[in-house]
C-alpha cells in the first residue's frame, strides 16, 4: 500500500483557519460599525425632528397667550418647513438590520 504524501502541514491548515476566522470577524465588525453609524444618524435625525416639534408647541402656547416680542407666525412657518425637512431626512435613513442568527453569531444579537 502506497502512502500519499500531503503537501499541507497541520500548521498550514491552522493558518488557513486562522485567516478565515479573521476575515469572518472583520466582516462582522464592519457590519456592526455600519449598523451603529446608521443607528446614530437615525437618532440624530429623530432628535432634530422632536426638537423642532417641541419648539413649535412652545410657539403655539406663546401665540395663545398673546406674547408678541417677535413675529410668532413667521417663526412658526419657518419651523414647520424645518420640521418637514427633518422628517424627510429621518424617514430617508435606513438602519441596516443584521440577522446574527442566520450568520451563526447569535451572541451578537441585541436583546
Amino acid at each position: 500500500m502506497r502512502q500519499v504524501k500531503m503537501s499541507a502541514t497541520s500548521k498550514d491548515f491552522h493558518k488557513l483557519g486562522k485567516d478565515s476566522a479573521a476575515k469572518k470577524y472583520r466582516g462582522i465588525l464592519a457590519k456592526v460599525k455600519a449598523q451603529n453609524e446608521d443607528v446614530e444618524k437615525n437618532h440624530q435625525a429623530e432628535l432634530q425632528k422632536y426638537s423642532i416639534s417641541d419648539q413649535m408647541e412652545l410657539l403655539d402656547v406663546m401665540e395663545q397667550k398673546g406674547v408678541s416680542n417677535f413675529n410668532i407666525k413667521e417663526e412658526k412657518e419657518r419651523l414647520k418647513e424645518d420640521l418637514h425637512l427633518a422628517e424627510e431626512k429621518w424617514s430617508a435613513i435606513e438602519v441596516l438590520h443584521v440577522d446574527w442568527y442566520k450568520l451563526g453569531e447569535s451572541w451578537m444579537a441585541k436583546p
